[in-house]
């Protein structure tokens, strides 16, 4: 994720100065790495929550704009995350929480529960 925030921040500048959004400053900025291009766009307006796939909206673009003007949030993949190490998770345990993740392993299970929900580690 840190690459997508440099990347944004890298574009915000130059594009506010040209009076481009960021949807226009990533088109303009050409080809990228494939980690870092947008998945999908999700429409501006509140309350709408729609999306068109990348590809799509490429292909919009080209046969009538106006179809996908609104869609101006880029969405990305998440990079692929592994859990935290034992010891760095038992070493999360104590300084936060102060407790012992040796003496109360339900608290690393926990942690390990946490990591699996939200779609890290190899049974995610």
């Amino acid at each position: 994720m840190t690459a997508i925030f440099e990347l944004t921040r890298q574009l915000e500048r130059p594009a506010a100065r040209k009076g481009l959004n960021m949807e226009q400053a990533l088109i303009a900025a050409g080809p990228l790495e494939a980690t870092v291009r947008p998945v999908a766009w999700l429409h501006d307006q509140p309350g709408r929550y729609d999306v068109a796939h990348d590809m799509a909206k490429a292909l919009w673009l080209k046969a009538c704009p106006k179809q996908v003007e609104h869609y101006t949030i880029p969405l990305y993949l998440h990079e692929h995350r592994e859990p935290l190490s034992t010891e760095a998770a038992c070493a999360l345990l104590k300084n936060v929480l102060g407790i012992d993740p040796f003496l109360d392993g339900n608290m690393l299970k926990l942690l390990r529960a946490v990591e699996q929900a939200h779609g890290i580690g190899p049974n995610a």
